[in-house]
């Protein structure tokens, strides 16, 4: 999995500012990525190198205000992280 941070040149910036890890369930075809951003500010990430089955993702974003609030985003867009927010990102894969 590839993910282009929008904002960050350099991957020890973005380490600071989002987190992110992905784990894979292969029974169910499944991807979750999780994405925490530490930072004030919303920000966007890219996903590529997936072979999605289907190009919508479910999202579940926590903040301050929501808890788990649902969302869907279409996987080719860039995805906004909200600040001080942890999202998860549900996926279907074909692999």
């Amino acid at each position: 999995m590839n993910t282009q941070l929008e904002k960050f040149t350099n991957t020890t910036d973005a380490a600071v500012g989002l987190m992110l890890s992905a784990y894979k369930n292969p029974q169910k075809k499944e991807l979750v990525i999780v994405v925490i951003n530490m930072t004030d500010k919303a920000e966007n990430i890219k996903l590529s190198g997936l072979n999605f089955s289907s190009p919508k993702l479910k999202t579940y974003t926590t903040t301050e205000v929501k808890e788990l609030k649902f969302s869907e985003v279409t996987a080719a867009d860039a995805i906004t992280i909200e600040g001080k927010a942890s999202q998860r990102l549900l996926a279907l894969i074909n692999k």
